[in-house]
């Protein structure tokens, strides 16, 4: 209403103005719900609903339309709050179509249930006669004509026959075909009346998803009008408990104590936290996480079916101190590499986090792709001595040519790393490249298995072969690496893999691989890498250090192939 017929209305009964024109006085002074213990109480805001409110109060000021993405712990009252609010813009926008969507009919009835609580005692003159109220509608006679629905998350075709007012998205993260069912309802949204209002929530339900997507994001700036909001467990003044005498730090584990001091939380809060995980989490650590989040990102990794745990992914060394760039070479007369030298570029497909070290051994995992489509080829370097990534290669490269000469020059810049490269597929032509090229046959990993029901072994072989058995072996051994602190991740990318290499069910239980939609090219590349640290051949081979200039002049007329010389130098970063 304009000005004038805002003087006129409050003239005319300034209660009735007052209620219309403060929300949070509507609720407080003439709304009622059951509260936990069951007993009908007035509605009062407890200070997550506050906040919540404050940032919707926010976007009206400013005259825009409410676009709010929620990512929240649990029983914070956000699905009450918004009830709330969408019964006070049904009763006075006569004729506007709101509608509340949760993921289930069980959860959309029980926020039904909910709103007609508090239209049943609402008490003010203004209130319409219902036309409806009942099977998910409460919808109101002419002239009023307006109407409230609730649905489940699992109608598709939610939204599209009319114009939406407002919308809550309630449990979002669970939903089916939420992207589908959201585009429909993104539809039917006014984007430029002001009074419009679409409030996305929901607790995370794993990396990945469409309310991952949307939130990450809003979070980033880029989810167009949308605003992220992250709502922390500890931010509830609820969830605390008189710690009892002679409570300290002492009884925190390590994560506890990062959590109290990364969010100043006193001892009366991490009590109460730490009787969460046992009266609440059945003693999971990762149930808790997921439940009662500290931060956004521990929410969404420890509610997924991750294969590393969210409490790890956490706490990896990520650095963005690493300098990009390419590998480039010049050929001699013979046509061999003689002079190979690392270049920075801008978006170059290698990033460098440390300088290859005089006398320090490294290892090199690599995992080849088809050099099309939509796979990537990747390495991994990590230190040896030290158990640290130092570099990183991720890019769409032919297996032989390309990848293999690549390889080799990575190798030799970290002195003759010893390698190990999947030969499954095309991996077999990046091996015979690498081979051809002349890298000494020593610093590439062979591997031999036993003949079943024998204790006879086959012949070694060149190369990784992923098996099941071998895939197994080799991403549990990183798991624990880096669950121990003994692996240090400093790729952004590489943890991002991490967080989206979730368990899918197969015909011999769980196979663990990147998400629908994700990638998992550095994570094999990786554990990968992190095997050679702990496989005793392997081991044995990497301790003959050698340097990190000069090429080597190995005697393979051993194995059957006549010795290759070569000099490769290399230059300073440019």
């Amino acid at each position: 209403m304009n000005k004038d017929e805002l003087a006129i209305a409050i003239q005319a009964d300034p209660f009735r103005a007052r209620r219309e024109l403060d929300p949070r006085y509507f609720i407080e002074k003439h709304l009622w719900i059951y509260n936990k213990d069951g007993k009908l109480v007035p509605f009062l805001l407890n200070n997550i609903q506050v906040r919540i409110y404050n940032e919707i109060l926010g976007f009206w000021q400013r005259k825009e339309p409410v676009r709010l993405i929620i990512l929240k712990a649990r029983r914070f009252g956000v699905s009450t709050l918004m009830a709330s609010l969408l019964l006070h813009a049904s009763l006075y926008s006569p004729g506007a179509e709101i509608k509340i969507q949760s993921y289930d009919l069980a959860s959309a009835n029980y926020l039904f249930g909910m709103l007609q609580t508090m239209f049943a005692h609402l008490d003010i003159p203004e209130k319409p006669e219902p036309r409806r109220n009942a099977a998910g509608e409460l919808s109101f006679y002419q002239p009023h004509g307006g109407r409230i629905t609730t649905e489940s998350g699992r109608k598709e075709e939610t939204g599209r026959a009319f114009q939406l007012r407002a919308i809550l998205a309630s449990e979002l993260g669970f939903w089916d075909k939420a992207e589908r069912i959201m585009l429909g309802i993104s539809s039917a949204l006014s984007d430029t009346d002001p009074n419009s209002m679409a409030v996305l929530e929901s607790t995370a339900n794993g990396v990945g998803g469409y309310f991952y997507k949307k939130y990450q994001d809003a979070k980033a700036g880029k989810g167009g009008t949308y605003r992220a909001m992250f709502l922390a467990w500890h931010e509830f003044d609820e969830y605390t408990t008189a710690a009892p005498e002679g409570y300290s730090k002492k009884d925190l584990t390590k994560r506890e104590r990062e959590i109290m001091e990364t969010h100043h939380l006193d001892l009366n809060k991490m009590f109460w936290y730490q009787n969460v995980l046992k009266d609440k989490c059945d003693d999971r650590e990762e149930l808790r996480a997921q439940e009662y989040p500290s931060d956004d990102e521990e929410a969404f990794m420890a509610s997924g079916a991750c294969r590393f745990k969210a409490t790890v992914l956490v706490k990896l060394p990520i650095s963005p101190a690493y300098v990009e760039g390419c590998l480039t070479y010049d050929l001699g007369n013979s046509g061999r590499i003689e002079k190979a030298r690392f270049e920075r570029r801008d978006q170059g497909y290698l990033r460098i986090w440390e300088r290859p070290q005089k006398d320090t051994p490294y290892v090199m995992g690599v995992d080849v792709s088809e050099g099309v489509g939509e796979d990537d080829s990747a390495i991994i370097v990590l230190n040896a001595s030290n158990y640290m990534q130092a570099a990183e290669l991720l890019g769409k490269f032919e297996p032989d040519e390309e990848l293999g000469v690549l390889v080799y020059m990575l190798g030799l810049m970290y002195n003759k790393a010893y390698t190990a490269i999947e030969i499954n597929g095309p991996g077999n032509s990046t091996q015979s490249r690498v081979l051809s090229l002349g890298y000494p046959w020593n610093r590439l990993y062979t591997q031999q298995d036993v003949l079943r029901g024998t204790n006879q072994y086959t012949v070694k072989r060149f190369g990784w072969r992923t098996s099941s058995l071998t895939r197994e072996l080799a991403i549990n051994r990183f798991a624990s690496s880096i669950e121990a602190d003994e692996v240090g991740v400093r790729s952004e990318r590489w943890a991002a893999q991490l967080k989206t290499f979730v368990g899918t069910p197969s015909g011999q239980g769980l196979k663990y691989q990147g998400q629908r939609g994700y990638r998992d090219d550095l994570v094999m590349a990786g554990a990968i890498a992190s095997f050679l640290l702990t496989d005793p051949r392997a081991v044995a081979s990497i301790r003959k250090v050698t340097g990190f200039a000069e090429g080597d002049d190995e005697d393979d007329e051993k194995h059957g192939r006549k010795e290759i010389k070569r000099s490769v130098s290399w230059s300073s970063y440019r």
